[in-house]
């Protein structure tokens, strides 16, 4: 039996998501003008101007930004899809009017929440969507293969419903994640651990479009035209040169369209 951290980012607000809520109720106490025309379009010319390392993290800050426009279920939706609406229905336009907007599911799973503070509204979603369909399924399959069984403390019941109607100033003062645990830990923990940021386990999805392996076979798989009839091609170029020029970083985009670039190509195949 093992013991995982599945879970405490979710009952203790260590995603960098829930300093974007808190952020985004900030951000939305500023004049109108200055949050939509003034501050954004000072960041898309600063990013112009910048590269490398700088450049990344203004595109971070332009992200971040952007979202606090946005509203709740605008924002979950985002991030779930790693675009703009308005990219998807580029990507998207040979099935226009075919496809349901992916807003609508958000507000589908929204519907029964009872929360009405973004804040918590986040943290429900997860719960009732990323932690079963995404994060526990990934834990217990891998586990699971390797005859391993793997446990949730952090998800025990008693401490999930004690700490689900906390308050972001509790459970994120100033912009500290996970600051309960941080405490609770502080005499049995050395501080530079305390003090440490999160570690993900993210793949090098920037390397891997640049000029790897992922860049190539997502240009071989647009030459075959199932593949065309899913995804719009010129799009989907324009956003590789893009990517491998070091304009934008759309690494965790292109990675999504291969995946349904692949999916159309064993279509296609099967359809042969």
């Amino acid at each position: 039996v093992a013991l995982t951290g599945d879970g405490g980012d979710e009952v203790l607000s260590g995603y960098t998501r829930y300093q974007g809520e808190k952020f985004s109720r900030t951000w939305n106490h500023l004049p109108s003008f200055e949050r939509r025309r003034l501050l954004p379009g000072g960041l898309q010319l600063a990013h112009a101007m910048s590269r490398g390392t700088a450049r990344r993290k203004l595109e971070r800050v332009e992200r971040v930004v952007d979202a606090a426009n946005m509203s709740f279920e605008e924002r979950v939706t985002h991030k779930q899809a790693w675009s703009h609406e308005d990219l998807r229905q580029e990507l998207l336009q040979t099935h226009r009017g075919a496809i349901r907007p992916a807003i609508e599911y958000v507000e589908d799973v929204m519907r029964d929440c009872p929360a009405r503070d973004p804040f918590h509204r986040l943290s429900w979603f997860d719960f009732k969507m990323m932690l079963p369909s995404q994060m526990l399924t990934k834990v217990d399959r891998m586990s699971m293969a390797h005859s391993l069984e793997a446990r949730v403390p952090f998800l025990d019941h008693r401490l999930v419903e004690l700490l689900a109607p906390v308050s972001a100033e509790v459970k994120l003062p100033g912009y500290t994640r996970k600051n309960v645990l941080r405490k609770a830990m502080a005499p049995h923990l050395p501080a530079p651990l305390l003090r440490a940021g999160k570690k993900g386990f993210n793949v090098p999805l920037r390397d891997w479009f640049t000029d790897g392996p992922a860049a190539h076979l997502l240009q071989q798989r647009l030459e075959d035209s199932a593949v065309q009839d899913q995804i719009h091609e010129p799009t989907v170029r324009r956003m590789l040169e893009e990517h491998r020029h070091g304009r934008r970083d759309h690494g965790s985009q292109l990675w999504i369209l291969l995946q349904l670039a692949q999916w159309g190509h064993r279509i296609g195949m099967v359809s042969a």
